[in-house]
């Protein structure tokens, strides 16, 4: 929800007003939240950007948290300053169906672990996480199809794996793109611009929902009917 201060320069009389979105989630409860504004404090950087820390409570937990968040465009009234982290923040890890735990609890941990480093604004390894968690989804689920071929699939690329071995479109394609992304997070140059690991995430998410489906349907068709 979007909210207005206003305030003034230290020293000077004239006031303006500065538009901006709350946090939408408590960074202590992870409830989604209207938080409550106690009160605030602001700063200029080297670069004329304006830093803001609002003090709220949470109308849930009613625990209390900072935000901060930096205008880039003072001068600029359609931009507004932009969310740059909440604090404390406790982490919350990502529950998976048993299936997927089962299937590659190897891709559970890391992908956790991963997690965990965005959370606290690591962002630049965070991605390199959500890649290495994804091989392990990927080969896993490919030893799990092509039993035989296990020690083979341990070697191959994961990018091989996928072409060669998946056979379900949208496995293959969410796997291949997801990793396409996962590869720009390890190295030096972009290839694709415009995506990042918001996207990857989205992904490996629906990646994880296929191939739990597949994993369901697999454990029906074992049923047969009495005799």
């Amino acid at each position: 929800m979007q909210q207005k201060i206003k305030t003034q320069f230290p020293g000077e009389s004239v006031s303006f007003s500065v538009y901006y979105d709350e946090p939408e989630n408590c960074p202590l409860c992870h409830y989604a939240i209207t938080p409550k504004c106690i009160s605030y404090a602001w700063y200029k950087d080297n670069l004329d950007h304006r830093h803001f820390a609002i003090f709220y409570t949470c109308t849930h937990c009613f625990r209390p948290f900072v935000a901060h968040f930096i205008d880039r465009f003072p001068d600029n009234p359609q931009m507004s300053p932009q969310l740059d982290y909440c604090a404390p923040s406790f982490f919350s890890a990502q529950e998976f169906e048993k299936n997927i735990k089962t299937l590659s609890p190897q891709f559970v941990k890391i992908f956790n672990q991963a997690l965990e480093a965005e959370s606290r604004q690591l962002d630049e390894i965070a991605g390199i996480g959500y890649r290495k968690a994804l091989e392990f989804l990927v080969k896993d689920y490919c030893k799990h199809i092509h039993p035989e071929q296990g020690a083979e699939i341990e070697r191959l690329p994961l990018g091989k794996c996928i072409s060669d071995l998946i056979a379900q479109p949208s496995i293959n394609i969410l796997a291949s793109r997801a990793v396409w992304i996962g590869n720009d997070e390890t190295h030096y140059t972009r290839k694709l611009e415009g995506r990042d690991i918001s996207d990857m995430k989205t992904f490996i998410h629906a990646l994880v929902h296929y191939v739990g489906m597949e994993l369901i349907v697999e454990d029906a068709a074992s049923i047969a009917p009495a005799h």
